[in-house]
């Protein structure tokens, strides 16, 4: 009967992990085992309860060595008290004692897994000492035997010492024969430790193809898990790149996506998330990615590239107040302004009170030539924004009125336009022509009152004027006839009279219109008076247009009328009834043209019909940038300028009016107009002209009225021409908070005339106040300067 192993060896190998623990010996072949009884005195200490190595007892019996088998068997009683010989031992020691006279038959050879047997009961540190040699001879002897225990003996042994061919050999043939399912499952573990030591062995070598072939025959996993595990410690240790190869081979997306994080390419992250798409966490951060990527394009300048993202980004999830935002502005920049205002649109809804998406809003509105109301009865935002920048448009066109209830804070500090205000002022105007009645000065004074109403400025004033006129010369013609006596008629008047004005300014256009009844109780019967004026402002241009109805200021006959010589009979008061236009428009930065109309109707009572021609144009040339900082403007240029009349009725007979009516009179020459800054505690304007002028007046009757008056009675013809010019200074000054003082003074001349005028004026307002702004020059005022500028 043959000895075989133990099967509680096989299963502790299992369960102990025989693979991590095993080693093998350097032993000779059983032919030549030493005992070591043999060297040595010593005898190891007896073991209980086991089996002893008979290795030593079968060589001594098979070489015939009886005294040295029974000392050997007896040593092993002695050790191993439990110990039983088995039969086949016996019967070989029993007739090795017969004499060889008497034995029969040979004695028994040993077991041929003996080899096996003693291999296995070694420890591992004399396990791994075996030469290769021997140990390739045990592994030819557990081929022979062909049994399921010696292959995984030598299976993992083999394995421990990196003999990987021999080791699968091993358990795949521990595989076959298996006799029991502890068999079969060891067998398997050997097969799954040994891929695990070639994976081992090709990820340290980098071979990619081979793995990669490994991983398409991998049913079990067990590859793609190791070059994972393989990953993960790569990534642990800060080595992302061989993370990323590893975890690219094993198909681990998270890993993958994580390793491509933290070598900083952000981009490669994203785009391989967007890839996997499919499931919530990449698709999450696919968006994160999408989101970055809308912000860094748009950064560098790559709008299309931004829109793309973004709306790219759109398709995965609803985009953020930012990112719309973002859409917008690079949408605006790009020139897609269907898009840029549907998205502003969208984020102006979202958050109302975004001033800047506000104003982009408002400037791709007025890019695209779309009206603004819509947006503005719907966004608070909207209404302020633009009043703001209305506002700021209108301080560089004097609309201070209109800046300031926008709420430009350059208005506001210098002076409330809303609050209540009272002026008090006079006025004085001379004329001096022909002798006489040619000379006519005007004294008023005025005190009103004002406010605004729902933005539109108001002022009610009451007037006192006195005018004065020179005395008709003798022999001169005065109403009916040449005069012979002294003069008897008036030569002035003093009386009161009551005007209201209204002002509105809204963006690019200014409204302003007044009315009087003056002069209550003069020769003639007083009429309404007043003028209507409307300037709008233009991209580049400037339309100023004026009707009016005004008395005609250039003598008592025409202003109020008079009385003849007798005191008797009245007639004069010529009203000017028409329209004016002013276009200045800018042909570059500080380079103006500018052109003047004006056409009217002159009537009076007892003064013949006639109608009026004014034409101007200048060009101008503003230099104060190259010449101060404290001037707001200083322009200057040339100007041409034409005045005609129908008939020439500047005489003082029936049928005249007594004012300066002539042919034409041509003149040409240069203007200068200078203005202080704004909103200073002080202010100046300085307006003078130069010029040569050609004077033509025609013949005409002394009665035009009367055709059978006598036709030698006449005006003459006059032709003249000189120098003409005019010279007006303006100033106003804040004395504190509430008080500001005005005037103006002025000078003109011309052939046979000369003029001069100055005005002086008190206001008091409430409030704060820091300057003064041009629009309350005392002759910036409409109703002097004849548009509402």
């Amino acid at each position: 009967m043959s000895y075989r192993p133990h099967n509680y060896l096989f299963s502790c190998l299992l369960a102990s992990g025989f693979f991590a623990a095993n080693t093998l010996i350097n032993t000779p072949a059983f032919a030549q085992v030493t005992t070591t009884y043999k060297s040595s005195d010593e005898h190891p200490n007896p073991i209980e309860q086991a089996d002893p190595d008979v290795t030593g007892l079968w060589y001594h019996i098979n070489q015939q060595q009886t005294a040295l088998a029974n000392q050997e068997a007896a040593r092993l009683r002695r050790n191993y008290p439990y110990w039983a010989m088995s039969v086949e031992l016996k019967e070989a020691l029993e007739k090795l004692n017969i004499p060889s006279t008497a034995r029969a038959n040979p004695v028994v050879k040993p077991a041929k897994d003996a080899p096996l047997v003693r291999f296995s009961s070694w420890s591992n540190s004399k396990r791994a000492g075996i030469s290769d040699s021997a140990f390739s001879r045990l592994s030819q002897l557990a081929d022979t035997l062909a049994r399921s225990d010696y292959h995984l003996l030598m299976g993992w042994s083999a394995l421990e010492r990196k003999q990987l061919s021999r080791a699968e050999n091993h358990f795949k043939h521990a595989e076959y024969t298996a006799s029991n399912r502890n068999e079969q499952q060891a067998a398997q573990a050997g097969l799954t430790a040994l891929k695990q030591v070639r994976v081992d062995q090709a990820i340290a070598r980098n071979d990619i193809p081979t793995i990669r072939q490994w991983l398409e025959e991998d049913n079990s996993a067990q590859v793609r898990t190791l070059v994972e595990g393989q990953g993960w410690k790569d990534y642990e240790s800060d080595n992302f790149t061989h993370a990323q190869q590893w975890f690219a081979l094993a198909g681990n997306k998270e890993g993958l996506w994580l390793s491509l994080q933290r070598q900083g390419d952000e981009h490669a992250a994203g785009v391989f998330a967007c890839g996997l798409s499919n499931t919530e966490v990449f698709l999450k951060r696919c968006a994160d990615y999408y989101a970055s990527q809308q912000a860094s394009l748009f950064q560098q300048g790559k709008l299309e590239n931004s829109i793309q993202t973004a709306l790219a980004l759109k398709q995965i999830r609803p985009l953020k107040e930012g990112e719309l935002a973002l859409l917008g502005w690079a949408a605006s920049d790009a020139g897609q302004d269907a898009l840029a205002i549907d998205v502003f649109s969208k984020v102006l809804r979202a958050t109302p009170n975004n001033e800047d998406v506000a104003g982009q809003l408002i400037r791709l509105y007025q890019r695209n030539q779309r009206s603004l109301a819509p947006l503005i009865r719907t966004n608070s935002q909207v209404r302020a924004l633009v009043s703001k920048m209305h506002g700021a448009k209108a301080w560089p066109r004097k609309q201070f009125m209109y800046s300031y209830f926008s709420g430009d804070p350059r208005s506001t500090s210098v002076q409330s336009k809303a609050a209540f205000n009272m002026v008090a002022g006079v006025t004085t105007k001379q004329r001096s022509g022909e002798v006489g009645l040619g000379n006519f000065d005007i004294l008023g004074s005025y005190i009103g009152v004002g406010s605004t109403l729902k933005q539109w400025r108001w002022q009610l004033a009451l007037d006192y004027q006195q005018l004065y006129s020179g005395a008709p010369a003798s022999n001169s013609w005065f109403a009916s006839e040449q005069l012979t006596t002294t003069f008897a008629g008036i030569t002035g008047l003093e009386d009161t009279g009551i005007r209201g004005e209204v002002e509105w300014q809204t963006n690019g256009f200014n409204f302003y219109g007044n009315l009087a009844y003056s002069l209550l109780d003069q020769p003639e019967s007083a009429s309404v008076t007043g003028q209507f004026s409307g300037t709008w402002y233009l991209s580049n241009t400037t339309l100023a247009t004026t009707v009016f109805r005004q008395p005609k200021q250039d003598s008592l006959l025409s202003y109020a009328g008079t009385f003849d010589a007798a005191h008797e009979q009245t007639w004069g008061y010529v009203l000017s009834e028409g329209a004016s236009a002013l276009v200045a428009y800018s042909l570059k930065p500080q380079v103006s043209l500018a052109g003047t109309i004006k056409w009217e109707e002159l009537k009076g009572e007892g003064v013949d019909d006639n109608q009026g021609l004014f034409l101007r144009t200048d060009i101008s040339v503003n230099i104060a940038p190259s010449v101060s900082q404290q001037l707001d403007y200083w322009r200057i240029g040339p100007y041409v300028s034409y005045l005609g009349y129908n008939k020439n009725l500047s005489g003082f007979t029936y049928g005249h009016g007594g004012y300066f009516s002539p042919d034409y009179l041509v003149t040409i020459g240069a203007y200068s107009e200078l203005l202080t800054r704004e909103a200073h505690q002080w202010q100046v304007k300085l307006s003078t002209t130069l010029g040569f002028s050609k004077l033509k007046e025609d013949d005409n009757t002394r009665f035009p009225l009367d055709p059978d008056s006598s036709q030698t009675a006449r005006l003459g013809q006059n032709k003249s021409s000189g120098l003409s010019g005019n010279m007006m200074i303006e100033g106003q000054y804040r004395l504190s908070d509430n008080w500001i003082v005005a005037g103006y003074v002025g000078k003109s001349f011309a052939v046979e005339y000369q003029a001069f005028e100055a005005g002086f004026q008190l206001r008091w307002r409430p409030g704060k106040g820091n300057g003064v702004t041009s629009d309350e020059l005392l002759r910036s005022s409409p109703r002097l300067s004849g548009f509402a500028l």
